[in-house]
């Protein structure tokens, strides 16, 4: 992939991949019947008559039948922090719990043909528990929602559609609102990188004297430079945010040190742009000033190493982890009243 190919998103640490899953497992909800059921065969394995493994998945991924005789969705059903969690918020974290309960249900039911909630399961049922799990999910959110509330962010601005995803990337996106999150960060490691060391040492060759193209034939791993051996030119928005932000801080001539993006490691030097040969793809305007235009040469070496945002991330979870880790979630005996089928 060229670094001409915008990224928005970075490779998350574990701590991200977790959500991320979660936010996987949200939009896969939104399938149809017929998708899911396919799916789950596959799964399973089975070309005709479900087994128990594809027979749970099936009725823990729909909630229509499982919630089919409910009509109170507006109840009470748990407490997080003294917030009410009503049934309709369970009912929306319900496919999660089901995935990370269900192999858990199959091991102890291997020869079960057909599925009933009502199972004996962590001495009650695995109707209860699972209804537990979605609550404590739900919960979770709920802390997003809250904080959200409390500081005027707007779900929909960063196109996730996932209140605890929009709500991480508003903070890290807004400096003051970051701000009580930074005790949180993750220590930077990548200095001690052998990436990073040897993108080091080729600036080291560059200032030194040698050739800084002949650097980028020799080391370099962005095939965009192939079509472009005298730089990129672009506007800002083509880039991503590492990338541009380190060139707008060279002089023309200059050279950065390391900067890591979610393609990987970069020495890059600043250029003067061609307005002849602005980038393919490019979001500038036919009408655009030479002055708003930047110019670029770079050496990449291709590594997955966590950036800043990627840091930043982490720390927004650690923090609302921790906070969630003393939170004081009731769940109400309503919570029975649902019935599961």
């Amino acid at each position: 992939m060229k670094i001409s190919e915008k990224i928005n998103t970075g490779k998350w640490s574990w701590v991200s991949a977790i959500v991320f899953v979660f936010l996987i497992a949200f939009v896969a909800g939104c399938a149809n019947a017929n998708e899911d059921e396919a799916a789950l065969q596959n799964i399973a394995g089975a070309e005709a008559d479900r087994g128990a493994e594809d027979e749970a998945l099936h009725c823990c991924h729909t909630e229509d039948s499982a919630f089919a005789n409910f009509q109170d969705f507006d109840m009470v059903v748990a407490t997080v922090n003294g917030i009410d969690i009503t049934a309709w918020e369970v009912m929306q974290e319900f496919e999660i719990a089901a995935d990370m309960l269900v192999m858990e249900y199959i091991n102890l039911f291997p020869d079960d043909t057909e599925f009933h909630f009502d199972r004996p399961f962590r001495g009650t049922t695995f109707g209860r528990i699972l209804l537990e799990e979605a609550a404590n999910i739900a919960a979770h959110v709920k802390i997003y929602y809250d904080y959200a509330a409390q500081n005027d962010i707007v779900w929909g601005d960063m196109g996730f559609h996932h209140p605890v995803i929009e709500t991480v990337f508003a903070i890290i996106s807004n400096p003051a609102l970051f701000a009580p999150f930074e005790q949180y960060m993750p220590e930077d490691e990548n200095a001690s990188s052998p990436y990073v060391i040897l993108t080091q040492e080729l600036r080291d060759r560059a200032l030194a004297g040698e050739d800084f193209s002949e650097l980028i034939q020799t080391y370099g791993e962005d095939p965009g430079m192939e079509d472009n051996p005298n730089g990129y030119t672009f506007v800002r928005g083509d880039m991503v945010t590492p990338f541009e932000e380190a060139t707008l801080g060279l002089e023309i001539g200059e050279i950065s040190g390391p900067v890591i993006s979610n393609f990987g490691v970069h020495i890059i030097k600043r250029v003067a742009p061609d307005p002849d040969n602005i980038m393919h793809g490019s979001s500038a305007p036919p009408d655009v000033s030479e002055e708003d235009l930047l110019g670029a040469q770079h050496i990449l070496i291709t590594a997955s190493l966590p950036t800043l945002e990627d840091r930043m991330f982490d720390a927004v979870f650690y923090a609302f982890e921790a906070k969630l880790e003393g939170a004081n979630i009731q769940f109400l005996a309503t919570l029975d009243d649902i019935p599961l089928e």
